[in-house]
């Protein structure tokens, strides 16, 4: 009998974490949101504050948006080398290695704002949008920790977002004044935010992509389908169609959100305190719904959930068109917020279903790098458009560009659902 008992335990001690595989880990996906709060918060902070650094040191106007641009061009740019990053680092070592940009983009701002460098302010936002690159891609960690519910494994790490919302505008940006040089305090606390996430990456055990996919944990001795190359998954009508309402969720959002804190302070003289409450309602309304946004495209599914943020983003640039008093901004980009969440994590979600996992990091890193591209030429042109045209001219074509997307997408999903849509979950159909 004794000897039963010992082969058992041998047995079982000869397969070390084939089941801590398979079943969700939601311990390590807490743990990612406080992580991404982390990072987020950095990020918001630059968001509400970056702009208004580089107003007082940049050589002219129309470049005032530049660092925050260079945030999401490098953003753009690292996504393209986070697939080998993972490879070769796995994605604990990539996520250290974001941390660290993290840490020295936000020294090298705090320097900018005591030497009135602006090209040292744009080597910070380069590492910084570096950075952000590497911890906008937990989510996708997430669906490895619990891949049994990826909407909610993702909607749990955007939850986190919510205390980044409020800890960057609400409390870093306050530290304003915090030393003697205006903005400094700000970037110093940011460096310190930095060491707290990499402490935190330390901590999460990541499983590898391929054993989730084997039903018995022996992934490495099965046959692996070779995977399919870029465009032919971004053939998938599904795919093109997830991937265009992430990256309108970026774009339509730096076209408002982007020149806001200089409209509202030089355009229609709100205070500094004013203009910090609004934005960070806004970053706060990103993420608050996430749980909610995550639960609704389980139930009904990615696209209603995609046609109700391009509402959202209708209705909030109606509302900043209407009038330009702090409440109808704070209204607009509250709006705002929640239209970009309901497309951010919809869109997430559908793009899922249309790669394995072997394939998943290639396109995330295409998926994540259009985005952010896009973004930054949006934020780069968002002041002088309105230097332009205008603040509400500016509302009214966002309208129009909106409903030219919004039907885009409609027809890009629904063709996808006629040719049946390749999945992940179905890799015998993933031919598309």
């Amino acid at each position: 009998m004794p000897s039963n008992t010992n082969e058992d335990v041998t047995s079982k001690e000869k397969q070390p974490g084939i089941n801590d595989v398979l079943v969700d880990n939601w311990t390590g996906v807490l743990l990612l949101a406080i992580a991404w709060a982390g990072a987020l918060s950095t990020f918001t902070a630059a968001i509400a504050t970056l702009s208004l650094v580089a107003v007082k040191i940049s050589p002219d106007p129309s470049v005032d948006t530049l660092p925050l641009a260079i945030v999401f061009y490098a953003s753009g740019f690292a996504n393209a080398a986070l697939p080998k990053e993972i490879q070769v680092l796995r994605r604990g070592g990539a996520y250290l290695v974001g941390a660290a940009a993290g840490f020295l983009g936000s020294v090298c701002i705090a320097i900018s704002c005591k030497t009135r460098s602006f090209f040292t302010i744009c080597i910070g936002s380069l590492l910084l949008g570096c950075a952000i690159a590497h911890a906008q891609n937990y989510r996708f960690a997430a669906i490895l920790l619990a891949p049994s519910s990826p909407p909610k494994a993702i909607g749990r790490v955007l939850m986190g977002g919510m205390l980044g919302a409020l800890l960057g505008p609400g409390a870093i940006a306050r530290a304003r004044h915090l030393l003697s040089v205006d903005y400094l305090g700000i970037y110093v606390v940011c460096s310190g935010m930095y060491i707290v996430v990499a402490s935190i990456v330390c901590c999460i055990r990541f499983p590898l992509p391929a054993a989730i996919c084997s039903s018995d944990g022996n992934s490495e001795d099965e046959e692996v389908s070779k995977p399919r190359g870029v465009l032919e998954i971004f053939s998938q009508k599904t795919c093109l169609a997830a991937t265009t309402a992430v990256a309108a969720s970026y774009t339509l959002m730096m076209l408002i959100m982007a020149p806001t804190p200089i409209v509202m302070r030089a355009t229609y003289n709100h205070s500094y305190d004013e203009a910090t409450l609004v934005m960070m309602g806004h970053m706060f309304l990103m993420f608050a719904p996430s749980q909610g946004t995550g639960a609704l495209v389980v139930r009904f599914g990615a696209p209603p959930v995609i046609f109700s943020g391009f509402v959202l983003v209708a209705l909030s640039m109606v509302a900043l068109l209407v009038g330009t008093s702090v409440p109808f901004f704070a209204i607009g980009l509250a709006v705002l917020g929640v239209a970009w969440n309901c497309l951010f994590v919809a869109g997430t979600a559908a793009l899922t279903k249309t790669y394995t996992p072997q394939e998943g990091p290639k396109v995330q890193a295409v998926n994540d790098g259009a985005a952010f591209v896009l973004s930054g030429t949006m934020s780069l042109a968002s002041t002088s458009v309105v230097q332009h045209i205008g603040w509400k001219s500016t509302q009214a074509v966002g309208i129009l560009s909106t409903g030219l997307v919004f039907m885009t997408v409609a027809l890009l999903l629904a063709l996808g659902r006629k040719s049946g849509a390749p999945s992940a979950e179905n890799p015998s159909s993933n031919n598309a």
